[in-house]
């Protein structure tokens, strides 16, 4: 990548920032849905692996801005 090293830095947070928007409006799209068709939340593997990840994404973000 070009640029300085600074430069790559805040394209790399603002990513990862846009990442975490993302990953909010997905989270909430589904919790939306499974409330409309009345299903349990989070009651399979895929549930807890997304979630997980999504944490540990948010995690990342948190530190890196330290």
């Amino acid at each position: 990548m070009p640029g300085s090293h600074e430069t790559r830095k805040i394209i790399h947070l603002t990513l990862h920032f846009i990442a975490i928007i993302l990953g909010i409006v997905g989270l909430c799209a589904v919790f939306k849905f499974y409330d409309m068709v009345n299903w349990e939340d989070v009651t399979s593997l895929h549930s807890w692996i997304g979630i997980g990840t999504f944490c540990l994404v948010g995690l990342q973000v948190c530190l890196k801005s330290i």
